[in-house]
C-alpha cells in the first residue's frame, strides 16, 4: 500500500491510501483531526511513511496533543518566523494518534532505515541561525540525536528529503534556503566515514570526505534535482528539472530520472507535465522489521 497526501483546491492536506496498481484509492481512518484550522491555522497532515509493522508516521500542523510540552494545547507556530509549526505523529496499530516529537520548529519528511529506525528533517532557527537538518528517532520515542548536517561546516544550510540506499548510505537534498521549490543538489554519505567539513585543508591527508554530489555541486548547477528514491539496482530515482538555470527561480518541471550514484550518469525515465516529485520505489523485498530502543544506544535510555 501507498501513502501520500493531497488536497482539495481548498481544504487542508490529508493522507490517504492507494494500491500500487491505482486501485483503493481512499482516505486514510482515523487520522485526520476533527477540525480544519485552529487558532488560525491549518491543519495539515502531509510526508506519510509505513513502518514495517503497518503503523504510519506523518508531519502534521495540528500542535500539541496535550498541554504538556509546552503549557497549551493545540497548533502552535515557530518562534523565529511565526510559520504553522509541524510536529511527527503516529497512528498506533490499534488506531489512536500519538505525538513522537515535540519541537518549537518544523520536524517533517518521515522515512524508515532497513533496520526499522526513522530518520527526518529537522529545522533548527534562532535569531542568527537556520538550518535543516537531518535527526533520527526510534518509533518507540527511544534515542533521539541530530543524523547529519547539524552545522554550517558541511557547505550548506539545508537537508532535506532524507532515505536510506541500499548499501545504507544516507543519501538527501542539499540545498540553500533561498532555493525555490525544495530543490537542490543530490548528495550521498558514506556512514562508514561519518561527518563532513567542506572547509576542511586540501593538505589534511587523514581526514577523508564522507560526503560526495553525482549530479552537480552546491555551486556547480548541473540542474534541478529533488525527491531521491533508492532503486534495486543500487541507482537512485529522482526529481529532475535537467534545463533549471537557476536554483532560485522555481516553477521548475521536474521530471523522473534515474541516477547512477556512481557514475554520475542521468537518464530521463518519464513523468508527464507539471512537477512530478516525492517519487517512490515499489519493489519486492524481505520482510522488515521496527527497531526498538535498547540501553547500550548514545540515547537509548531516553525517550520523548
Amino acid at each position: 500500500t501507498i501513502a501520500f497526501s493531497a488536497r482539495t483546491a481548498a481544504g487542508p492536506y490529508r493522507l490517504y491510501s492507494v494500491a500500487p496498481d491505482g486501485s483503493g484509492c481512499a482516505p486514510i481512518a482515523w487520522v485526520a483531526p476533527s477540525t480544519d484550522t485552529a487558532a488560525g491555522i491549518t491543519l495539515h497532515d502531509f510526508d506519510p511513511a509505513f513502518a514495517a509493522d503497518g503503523r504510519l508516521v506523518f508531519a502534521s500542523s495540528r500542535g500539541y496533543l496535550s498541554a504538556d510540552p509546552i503549557g497549551e494545547a493545540g497548533p502552535s507556530r515557530t518562534p523565529a518566523s511565526l510559520a504553522p509549526n509541524a510536529n511527527l505523529f503516529v497512528r498506533d496499530a490499534d488506531g489512536t494518534i500519538r505525538q513522537l516529537t515535540f519541537q518549537l520548529n518544523q520536524e517533517l519528511g518521515p522515512a524508515f532505515m532497513t533496520d526499522g529506525r526513522l530518520i527526518m528533517t529537522a529545522e533548527k532557527r534562532e535569531l542568527d541561525f537556520h538550518m535543516f537538518a537531518g535527526r533520527r528517532l526510534n518509533l518507540d520515542g527511544g534515542d533521539y540525536h541530530p543524523l547529519f548536517a547539524q552545522r554550517e561546516s558541511v557547505g550548506f544550510h539545508s537537508a532535506t528529503e532524507f532515505a536510506e540506499m541500499l548499501d545504507r548510505n544516507l543519501v538527501f537534498v542539499a540545498s540553500e534556503l533561498d532555493w525555490a521549490d525544495v530543490a537542490g543538489v543530490i548528495a550521498i554519505v558514506n556512514r562508514s566515514i561519518g561527518p563532513d567539513q567542506f572547509d576542511r585543508p586540501v593538505d589534511d591527508r587523514p581526514y577523508i570526505s564522507s560526503m560526495s554530489f553525482p549530479a552537480g555541486e552546491i555551486g556547480a548547477l548541473a540542474g534541478a534535482f529533488r525527491s531521491p528514491a533508492p532503486l534495486p539496482t543500487g541507482h537512485l530515482v529522482v526529481s529532475c528539472d535537467l534545463a533549471a538555470a537557476s536554483l532560485t527561480a522555481g516553477g521548475y518541471a521536474f521530471r523522473l530520472c534515474d541516477l547512477d550514484p556512481d557514475s554520475g550518469a542521468i537518464v530521463e525515465i518519464g513523468g508527464g507535465a507539471g512537477a512530478n516529485v516525492e517519487d517512490a520505489a515499489v519493489m519486492t523485498r524481505a520482510e522488515r522489521t521496527v527497531f526498538v530502543s535498547r540501553n547500550d544506544e548514545a540515547n537509548g535510555h531516553t525517550t520523548i
